[in-house]
C-alpha cells in the first residue's frame, strides 16, 4: 500500500470514528421519531416563511406514493439544500419518516447535529450500506438517496444516447449504489422468506442476526416506530419494497447577489469560491421568486428483475456472497439506467429549456428573431399535444406573447441570461448565436455562473423527444415554420371555440355554430392581411359580409372571435378584457405568420381592441380602422353597472341568489349574430376596454380611419370624435355616415361602409408594397460542422 493509500485509509478511520462516537451520544435524542418529525417541521416553518415572505412556490405533486410498506426515494441532485427541503416535504405531504444521504464535509458542528436530527447520514458513514438496507428490509424507516451519487451541477447526464456523469466524484456510467441498495433489500427479502417456507432455522437466525429481525429487532420507543418495531420483533417482514422517483425542478435559474450571500460575505471574510457559487445560484432559488416542482412519479416495479435471478437466490446458501454480488453485478447497470429514466423524465419542462435547447440545435449562426420564437411556439405545442410531458406554465396560453408580438418576460429574461453569458447577441431582427461559447467547458464548480445556458440545454437532453422537437423546429425554413405557426394558432383558436360551444351545449340561447365560429379568409400570396373583429354581444358572423367584400379583392381577412362571444350569453359571466385582447392577439399572430403586412379593423368594441393593439406598436402593423367604435355609450344605464355588479359579487360571496341581477334583456337589431341577453359582467368589462383605449390611444402612430354613424343610438357620434383627437397619426382620417342605426356593417346601406374600408386597405397597401418591396429570404450556412448544432 502506497503512503498515499494509507493516509487516506487513516484519514477515513478517524472519520468513521468520529460519526459512530458523535452519532452514539446523540442517539437517545436523534432516534426518537417524534424528535426528527420536529426537526423537519421546524425546517418546514423556516421554509414556509421563506415561501410567504420572498414568493417563492413550492409544487409537490404526490398522488403516486403507496401508503403501506417501505419507499425508497430516489431524485435528482442539484442543489445543496435538497438534502433537507425534500425530507421536509416528504414528512409534509406524505406523512412518511424519511432518512437521507448527505455529503460527508456538511457533518460538521451544529449544522451536522441538524442533519443528523432530520435523518441524514453521511455519504462516509461506515455502516450506511447495512443501515439503508436493513431499515428498507424491515421497514423501520424510508430512505431518499441520490442515484447520480452527487450534485450534478452542469446537468451534464446525457451522451451519445445513454446516461453518463460528468462531475469531480465521477466520470463515466451513473453511480451504481442505489440500485444495488434496491436489488440487495429484494434478494434479501426473497432469502429470507424461502428460509422460513423451508424451515431452514440456521439462515433464518443468520438474516435476523444481520437485519436485527425477531430477538435482535430494536425494543419501541427506540429508533424504531411502534408497528414496524411489533412486526420486526415476531421475525415479520413488511409489504414489498417500493421505489419512488422523484424530480426536482427549479424555474427560474438566475444567478446573482442575494441575501444569503451578502450575508455569508459579512461573516466570511475570505469565502471559498464554491461556498460563493453556491449562494449566488442557490440562495436565489430559496429568496427569489422561484417555481420549485416537485414530482413524485409512479413506483418502479422492480418484480421481474427478481424473477430473473429467483432460482438462483433459492440454489444459494445464505452466505454466499460471491454468488450474490454476481447477482448484483448482473442486473445494477440495467436497474441503474431505468431508475435514472424514471427521475429524469418527470422533468417539468419550461421555457428557457426550449429556449436553450434551441440555440446548441441550430443548424446556422445566424437566425430571425421571429422565426427562433415562431419555431419555440410549435416545439411547445408539440410536446403538449403529445400529453406525456410534465410543462411548466411558462408553456401554457402566456406563450402566446411570444408569436404575437407582446411583452413575453419568460423571453426578456431568458434572452437577458443568453446575451449576458457571451452566447447570444441581437442585430437588425437577428439572433447571432456563439455557438464556440455555447459548448465551451467550464469547471464543474462555475459553469452554473459562467455558461447557465449550457446547463439549462444539458437539463432537457435525457428526454430524446424533447430535444427532437425542438431541433425539428429550429432548422425549418422560413416559409415553413411561418406556415406551420399560422395552422398551429387556427387549429387552436378553434379548438378553443369548440370547448367553450361543448360547455354552453344546453343553453337555450346557444348561436348558430357558423355564425360563432372564427375564420380564416386565406389568399395565398397575398401581401396584405386584415384582422377584423366583430362586436360585444355579437360573433364573428356579424363581420362576414364586410371580410368576404375585402376577401374578394384581395386580402387575406381574419375574423376574430372574442371569448365569451359566439355561443351563449351565459359565457359573459366570467369574460374579462385580458380574454378578448388574447382572441386579438392570437388574430394577429395568424395574419402575421400569413402575410408581409398587417392590417387591424374592428366594429364597435372590436374598433376598440384594434385601437389598442395598434398601440402596440408592431413592426408588421401598417395600419388600422375602427367602425362605430363604442368610445361612449349612449345607455346611461351603463354608469350603475359596477354598482350593481359589486353588490351581485358580495351575494355571490354568501352564496345567495336572490337579489342579484346578473343579466338584462337585448334587443338586438340582427338577433341571428348577436346576444338577447347582456351579463352586468360583460358591460362592466366593456367599460374597462374603453377605459384601456383612451389610455392607449395617443400612442397609435399608424395611418388610422375612423367612421362614425351620425344617428348612432347604441354609441354617441361625439365619442368617436374625442377618439379620434387622442390619435397622434398623422395620416389619420374621421369620416361621419348618414345612418340611424349601430350596425352599420349589414343591411342596408352596408356597401357604402365596404368600399370606404376597401379605400382605405387599398391605398395602405400600395404604400406598404412599395415602401418594403419583396426581398428573397436568405438561407444562412449550415455551421453545424464547424462546432455548433445539436448534441
Amino acid at each position: 500500500m502506497s503512503d498515499n493509500d494509507k493516509s487516506r485509509a487513516a484519514s477515513f478511520e478517524s472519520y468513521a470514528a468520529d460519526c459512530l462516537d458523535r452519532e452514539a451520544r446523540l442517539t437517545p435524542l436523534f432516534a426518537k421519531p417524534s424528535f426528527a418529525r420536529y426537526a423537519r417541521r421546524m425546517t418546514g416553518v423556516v421554509l414556509s416563511l421563506i415561501e410567504k415572505l420572498l414568493r417563492s412556490h413550492i409544487r409537490v405533486e404526490a398522488g403516486n406514493v403507496p401508503q403501506d410498506g417501505p419507499v425508497l426515494f430516489v431524485a435528482n441532485h442539484f442543489t445543496r439544500f435538497e438534502t433537507f427541503i425534500l425530507p421536509w416535504l416528504i414528512d409534509r405531504h406524505l406523512g412518511r419518516n424519511v432518512h437521507s444521504l448527505a455529503h460527508y464535509k456538511l457533518f460538521s458542528g451544529l449544522f451536522g447535529d441538524y442533519l443528523r436530527s432530520i435523518g441524514a447520514l453521511s455519504t462516509r458513514h461506515p455502516d450506511i450500506k447495512q443501515r439503508i438496507v436493513s431499515d428498507l428490509l424491515t421497514g423501520r424507516h424510508d430512505w431518499l438517496i441520490y442515484p447520480e451519487g452527487s450534485m450534478i451541477k452542469n446537468k451534464k447526464l446525457w451522451e451519445k444516447g445513454k446516461f453518463r456523469i460528468d462531475s469531480p466524484a465521477r466520470t463515466g456510467s451513473p453511480h451504481t449504489g442505489s440500485a444495488v441498495l434496491a436489488l440487495q433489500v429484494l434478494m434479501y427479502s426473497e432469502l429470507y422468506r424461502h428460509a422460513r417456507e423451508q424451515g431452514d432455522q440456521a439462515s433464518v437466525e443468520l438474516l435476523q442476526r444481520k437485519f436485527r429481525l425477531g430477538p435482535h429487532a430494536p425494543r419501541p420507543g427506540g429508533e424504531a416506530e411502534a408497528g414496524s418495531a411489533a412486526r420486526a420483533a415476531r421475525g415479520d417482514l413488511p409489504p414489498g419494497l417500493s421505489i419512488v422517483p422523484i424530480n426536482i425542478t427549479y424555474y427560474p435559474m438566475r444567478p446573482g447577489m442575494n441575501l444569503l450571500y451578502r450575508l455569508a460575505r459579512t461573516l466570511i471574510k475570505k469565502m471559498p469560491a464554491v461556498l460563493a457559487e453556491e449562494l449566488t445560484i442557490e440562495g436565489n432559488f430559496l429568496l427569489k421568486e422561484t417555481d420549485i416542482n416537485v414530482y413524485f412519479g409512479k413506483p418502479l416495479d422492480l418484480s421481474r428483475y427478481l424473477e430473473l435471478v429467483r432460482p438462483a437466490l433459492r440454489r444459494m446458501e445464505v452466505g454466499d456472497q460471491t454468488t450474490l454480488n454476481a447477482l448484483l453485478e448482473a442486473l445494477k447497470h440495467r436497474v441503474t439506467s431505468r431508475l435514472m429514466s424514471e427521475i429524469y423524465s418527470r422533468l417539468t419542462i419550461n421555457f428557457d429549456h426550449l429556449f436553450c435547447a434551441g440555440l446548441r440545435a441550430l443548424k446556422r449562426d445566424r437566425v430571425p428573431e421571429d422565426d427562433f420564437h415562431a419555431a419555440l411556439y410549435l416545439a411547445a405545442r408539440t410536446l403538449q399535444a403529445r400529453g406525456s410531458r410534465r410543462i411548466h406554465h411558462t408553456l401554457g396560453p402566456k406563450l402566446l406573447d411570444l408569436v404575437s408580438d407582446r411583452p413575453c418576460q419568460q423571453l426578456d429574461s431568458m434572452r437577458g441570461l443568453a446575451i449576458s453569458a457571451g452566447v447570444l447577441s441581437r442585430r437588425d431582427g437577428y439572433y447571432q448565436v456563439d455557438q464556440v461559447a455555447l459548448n465551451r467547458r467550464h469547471g464543474f464548480h462555475d459553469v452554473r455562473l459562467k455558461n447557465p445556458v449550457q446547463v439549462l440545454a444539458n437539463e432537457l437532453e435525457p428526454l430524446r423527444d424533447g430535444v427532437h422537437a425542438v431541433r425539428a423546429s429550429v432548422n425549418q425554413p422560413h416559409a415553413h415554420v411561418r406556415e406551420r405557426v399560422a395552422a398551429e394558432l387556427v387549429a387552436e383558436d378553434l379548438a378553443e371555440y369548440q370547448a367553450d360551444r361543448v360547455a354552453c351545449a344546453t343553453s337555450a340561447l346557444l348561436k348558430d355554430d357558423q355564425v360563432g365560429r372564427p375564420f380564416f379568409l386565406h389568399t395565398p400570396g397575398s401581401q396584405v392581411g386584415i384582422v377584423l373583429s366583430h362586436g360585444y354581444l355579437a360573433s364573428p358572423g356579424e363581420v362576414r359580409e364586410l371580410a368576404n367584400h375585402l376577401h374578394r379583392v384581395g386580402f387575406s381577412v381574419y375574423g376574430v372571435r372574442l371569448k365569451g362571444h359566439g355561443t351563449a350569453p351565459e359565457q359573459l359571466a366570467t369574460v374579462t378584457v385580458a380574454d378578448w385582447e388574447r382572441s386579438f392577439a392570437r388574430a394577429y399572430a395568424v395574419v402575421k405568420h400569413s402575410c408581409r403586412h398587417v392590417i387591424l379593423g374592428g366594429f364597435s368594441a372590436g374598433g376598440l381592441l384594434a385601437l389598442l393593439e395598434a398601440a402596440r406598436g408592431a413592426g408588421p402593423v401598417g395600419g388600422v380602422f375602427a367602425i362605430n367604435p363604442s368610445y361612449q355609450l349612449a345607455d346611461r344605464a351603463s354608469c350603475v353597472v359596477p354598482v350593481v355588479e359589486r353588490w351581485n359579487r358580495a351575494l355571490r360571496a354568501v352564496h345567495l341568489r336572490v337579489g342579484r341581477l346578473d343579466s338584462v334583456a337585448n334587443a338586438p337589431a340582427f338577433a341571428d349574430t348577436n346576444y338577447t341577453r347582456n351579463w352586468l359582467n360583460g358591460i362592466l368589462e366593456l367599460e374597462r376596454l374603453i377605459e384601456r383605449t383612451g389610455e392607449a390611444a395617443p400612442r397609435v402612430t399608424v395611418p388610422t380611419l375612423v367612421i362614425q354613424a351620425d344617428k348612432d343610438p347604441v354609441v354617441k357620434p361625439d365619442g368617436a370624435r374625442r377618439l379620434y383627437e387622442l390619435i397622434p397619426a398623422e395620416n389619420k382620417q374621421l369620416v361621419q355616415m348618414a345612418f340611424n342605426r349601430h350596425v352599420i356593417i349589414r343591411g342596408e346601406g352596408a356597401q357604402v361602409v365596404h368600399e370606404r374600408v376597401e379605400e382605405f386597405v387599398r391605398v395602405l397597401a400600395a404604400d406598404l408594397t412599395h415602401r418594403y418591396p419583396m426581398r428573397m429570404h436568405v438561407v444562412e450556412k449550415d455551421t453545424s460542422a464547424a462546432g455548433g448544432g445539436a448534441a
